[in-house]
């Protein structure tokens, strides 16, 4: 095979490989982990078992309807004993049998509730259940929202790192390369060319655990959002562009000191809670009332003496047709019913309490959030000047080293001034983002 067709079919080869890579925004992200992270999925089961757990307790005030049959062989049959007036000897006894060889029992019943004081106040219970799981189900899916957002930042800092990185590598190697002409020339000491090998080195370094630390990355966020382990993704987005949809500068002016709680799922799910509680006690309350309840029942009888039942003889008769009332009305339970009922009450004491609390605890979550965000505004501004300085310092110095105005390891060392710079920058902006998202989060209105 020629060079030129095997590296244009590693080019080919490459070529599809980067097709193959599924690209996604950051609303990308979210959309495909709200289909395929498993705590989202699980979160959405939830709720379709809430529905058919408000079928099933609507279901139970529903008409009723089974069918039974019973089949029995008499191996030995009992027996009636009688005096024999039959045959006129009343002083001995003789023997009737009481059951049939074979005989079967076929029936049909059907019940109805017609009234109980629990049936509609559980229907009403079930559906705050329903409303319950609804609202964890968006609590699950924001969570992993937010998660797959911190991630995705990471991803993308650690692409930036590993670029500023690359482009110092090619920086510095050429600086060891010029350094060491100059060393064989006399014009420069052992000593420079030691330690700017001394800084490529640990800049390799720091590139290959930059580049772990982008792999991790990576697989964490896939992980997150259900992606196939396996395949390769790639991200629209930039900090630049994610900082520019923040509008940071008209935000941080406006936050206040305090927020409404009931924005917050958290606060929503406990007042839920509170009135699934309330229910409970209704539902407590209910079972002190009576119950009535309606059956219909039809049987059918199959017997023979024969051995089997399918034969000849077989005879059937109506077993009856019977319609009934069934009324029960509680009047003394040993103070089961009331102690139940106190448990419920106390219950309730608790989860008022724990609302109380929740609300002062998101309270302080606010103000976290809010002056994690105002602090990371501020030191992202900091770092925005410090890495425009570092930026003029090596562009000032690169000019003075062609004139030979500064040595080499000076050079590298504006170039490593302008790494940390850089770095340093690119975490702010990481840190910026993320408050922002816990920001949102602690208001709501992530």
């Amino acid at each position: 095979m020629k060079p030129s067709t095997f590296f244009g079919l590693l080019s080919l080869m490459a070529c599809s490989s980067l097709g193959a890579q599924q690209q996604f925004s950051l609303q990308d992200a979210y959309t495909y982990a709200l289909k395929h992270n498993a705590n989202a999925l699980n979160a959405g089961t939830e709720v379709e078992i809430g529905k058919q757990r408000i079928t099933e307790n609507v279901a139970t005030g529903l008409p009723q309807i089974s069918a039974n049959a019973n089949y029995s062989y008499n191996i030995e049959s009992p027996v009636f004993i009688f005096p024999d007036f039959i045959n006129g000897n009343p002083d001995e006894f003789t023997t009737i049998p009481a059951a049939p060889l074979n005989q079967a029992v076929i029936g049909v019943n059907g019940s109805m509730l017609l009234f109980n004081g629990q049936y509609f106040i559980g229907i009403a219970t079930a559906k705050q259940f329903l409303e319950l799981t609804r609202n964890q189900k968006a609590q699950t899916e924001r969570d992993v929202r937010f998660q797959v957002a911190q991630t995705y930042f990471l991803c993308l800092v650690s692409e930036a790192s590993l670029r500023t990185l690359d482009s110092s590598l090619q920086v510095l190697m050429k600086n060891v390369e010029e350094t060491k002409a100059l060393y064989t020339q006399g014009f420069a000491e052992d000593l420079d060319v030691e330690q700017l090998e001394l800084i490529l080195a640990n800049t390799k370094d720091a590139r290959i655990q930059a580049d772990n630390a982008r792999k991790l990355a990576y697989a964490t966020l896939k992980f997150q959002m259900g992606f196939p382990a396996q395949e390769e993704i790639s991200l629209t987005e930039s900090l630049e562009s994610l900082l520019n949809l923040g509008g940071f500068s008209g935000l941080v002016p406006g936050l206040k000191d305090t927020f409404e709680v009931k924005q917050r799922l958290e606060y929503q799910i406990m007042s839920q809670q509170l009135a699934i509680n309330e229910y409970q006690i209704k539902l407590q309350k209910a079972e002190a009332l009576p119950s009535l309840s309606t059956s219909l029942g039809y049987q059918y009888n199959l017997f023979n003496n024969d051995r089997f039942l399918a034969g000849s003889g077989t005879v059937g008769a109506q077993g009856g047709l019977v319609w009934g009332l069934n009324l029960q009305v509680p009047i003394f339970s040993s103070w089961n019913r009331m102690s139940k009922l106190k448990q419920l009450q106390l219950e309730r004491e608790k989860v008022l309490r724990q609302q109380a609390y929740l609300e002062q605890g998101l309270q302080v979550d606010y103000l976290n959030a809010r002056n994690q965000v105002m602090d990371n505004f501020q030191r992202f501004q900091n770092r925005e000047r410090g890495f425009e300085l570092a930026k003029k310092i090596r562009q000032v110095n690169g000019l003075k080293y062609k004139e030979g105005l500064i040595t080499s390891l000076e050079l590298s060392q504006s170039e490593q001034q302008l790494f940390d710079a850089q770095q340093s920058y690119y975490q702010a902006l990481f840190d910026l983002l993320n408050s922002k998202a816990a920001l949102d989060k602690a208001m709501g209105t992530f």
